[in-house]
Order: C-alpha cells, then structure tokens, then sequence
C-alpha cells in the first residue's frame, strides 16, 4: 500500500510523439530515443511494450532514469502509419503512458515531400493554432532560402506563399516566414481543431502527399541559442542576453532575483483572442498562465504575452528566487496540463 503522505511515482518522457519518414524503396530511417523518468521522487521501474507489427522498442523494459530506442520497420508499402510505445510502471498515477508513433512511406515524386512538421522553436512534434511551425522535406521550394520582406505584408497581414510555396494546415493557409529547397517556417492558421490534422506543401502548383500532425491547444516551448540547450532569455530592465557566457557569446549569466523575459512559442489562446496571420498589436494576455519551474522549483510568473509587433511570439516574464540553484539549471514550462519538451536551460552565476 502507498503511504498517503508520498505521492505515487509519475512517469515522464521526453518525446511524447514520435515521427518517422522514408520513401518506398528506401531503407528505413534511424532509431529515435525516449528518455524516460520519475517526475517525482524515488524509484521507477518501467516495461514498454508497442501495438504494431511495424514498430519495436528497445530495451522492453528498465529502471528510471533511462532510455529506449523506438525502431520502425522498413519495406513497406506507402501510406500513413500509426501506431503507440505504452510505458507502464506499476503504482505510477499515468501508467501506461503512451507516446504516439507517426510513420509516413511516400511514393517517390519529382514534387515536395514533407518528411516532418514539429514546432519551431522544440522541434518536437506537437503544434497549435498561432504557433510557429518547422517543415522539412525535399522539393519544398524552388529557393535556396528566402525569408518575408516587409513588401511581402499588405495592410499588415502576413504572406501566404513565397517563392511560389506554399502550406496548408488542416485545409487553411498557414503564414510563410521562410522557404527553401529541404524547410519551410510557418505560423500555424487560426484553427479551433484539436487532433490530427493534415498539412500540405504546394510548390509551383504541386501538391505534396498530406503529413498527419497533431494540433493542439498548447504546445508551449522556448526558442534557443543554437547550437546549445540555453533558452534564448532577456533580462529586465536593461534586455541584456542571458546564457552560459562560455557557450554562447554576448551573453552574461543570470542571479537570484533577476527579472527575465523567455522567449517562447505555442503559450496558448490569449484573452482578447488574437488571430493568426496579422501583426499583433498592444501586448494580448494569455488565457491560461503557465507555471514555470527552474531546477524543478516553481517560480513566481509576473506576465505571459504575445510580444508587440511580432506573430507568435510570446514573452514569458518570471523572477528567480534568491536561492535559485546556480550552473546550467533546468527551465519547464506547463500550459493547461501541457509541459514544454526537457532538455531546455537557463544559466545562473554565484
């Protein structure tokens, strides 16, 4: 029996959804891992187990924290498969969980083919209405790279297409940031739709084969400085950069007590409503506030909005305690039951 006093394990992952891609003929891509571990404390064993014949899972089963390896069978016929990874783990409040496999097998074509669309910022899979997105594929454009220009905007409405490309969300115009041969940026359509939804690439007139892609309410994560794990991060009042300053040039480390602005996407309706597609004016509220936590401790949320003169922008305002942990500690977000993909950090100095 569980001692009432300590609360049951609860099984954490660090991809929820997988997607994986290939074309008839070819030989079936790598496997993806899953981190797997006990969001609260003590021990966690676990057993995975899969509901397709195309899928397998390696190890079947281990002792928290660990990871497995998700494989996808190649030689087969082109369609959209689904199918789901179920970690259980006896007492757990969530178990099983389960982690939802996507597996596309397109024909070969001379046109676009998407081979994923994650959000822009985690680049996970999971997007929402507004949100930033991230396609990739071959022939998704006939540019080397373009990005909107300000002609682009008319009566300040974002671009539909660029360079002749173009994408659909769940049958709506999405809004283009960015085209080139093998990515597009996208801002997702307004789209009260929660599920899977098809998303489609038209370059020159040529269709792509629809990719599935999970729409969601929220599908918060913060952007990063690349190639690194830091949250890209502002400090108020004086919008100094905040990293590792050994890691990422120009930035300066953060200190108890500091007031800093994330930079994030995919936060969620805001209250007024703000479409998708236009530059936001005034500073829209979010609807639901998140709860952030740093080095696994919640922290005080001073005000989460979309940033003014952008699209899909949010800035999340919170405040480091005095005895934040210090070093590369991690930062989490929860949107309405929704967390941010692990893996993401801030840096803070003595």
């Amino acid at each position: 029996m569980v001692n009432s006093a300590t609360p049951p394990p609860l099984i954490t992952v660090s991809h929820p959804q997988l997607q994986f891609s290939y074309l008839v003929g070819a030989a079936a891509p790598a496997a993806q891992p899953i981190a797997i571990s006990n969001g609260r404390s003590g021990g966690l064993n676990w057993t995975a187990t899969t509901n397709a014949s195309w899928l397998t899972v390696s190890p079947a089963s281990g002792t928290a924290p660990s990871t497995v390896q998700v494989s996808v069978a190649g030689g087969l016929a082109a369609n959209t498969y689904t199918g789901t990874v179920a970690i259980a783990s006896t007492g757990a409040s969530n178990t099983p969980l389960t982690v939802v496999v996507t597996l596309v097998v397109s024909a070969a074509s001379t046109g676009p083919v998407i081979t994923s669309v994650v959000n822009g910022a985690s680049f996970q899979p999971g997007i929402e209405s507004g949100s930033w997105v991230t396609i990739k594929g071959t022939n998704l454009a006939n540019s080397a790279g373009q990005i909107w220009a300000a002609s682009d905007f008319v009566n300040g409405n974002l671009p539909t297409s660029l360079a002749n490309a173009s994408v659909t969300i769940d049958g709506k115009p999405a809004y283009t940031y960015y085209v080139s041969t093998n990515q597009i940026n996208v801002q997702a359509p307004t789209d009260a739709t929660v599920g899977t939804v098809n998303v489609v690439v038209t370059n020159n007139g040529a269709p792509s084969q629809p990719f599935p892609a999970t729409l969601q309410a929220s599908s918060p994560a913060f952007f990063e400085y690349s190639p690194s794990t830091y949250a890209i991060a502002t400090r108020y009042p004086d919008n100094a950069l905040i990293g590792n300053p050994s890691a990422v040039s120009g930035t300066v480390a953060a200190k108890g007590g500091d007031i800093l602005i994330l930079w994030a996407t995919g936060f969620g309706a805001t209250s007024p409503a703000t479409s998708a597609g236009i530059v936001v004016s005034g500073a829209p509220a979010v609807a639901t506030m998140p709860t952030i936590t740093v080095g696994g401790t919640a922290v005080p949320v001073i005000s989460a909005v979309l940033s003014p003169g952008s699209a899909g922008l949010y800035q999340i305002a919170i405040q480091l305690p005095p005895n934040v942990p210090t070093g590369t500690v991690a930062v989490q977000a929860s949107v309405a039951g929704v967390q941010s993909p692990g893996g993401v950090d801030l840096f803070v100095g003595n």
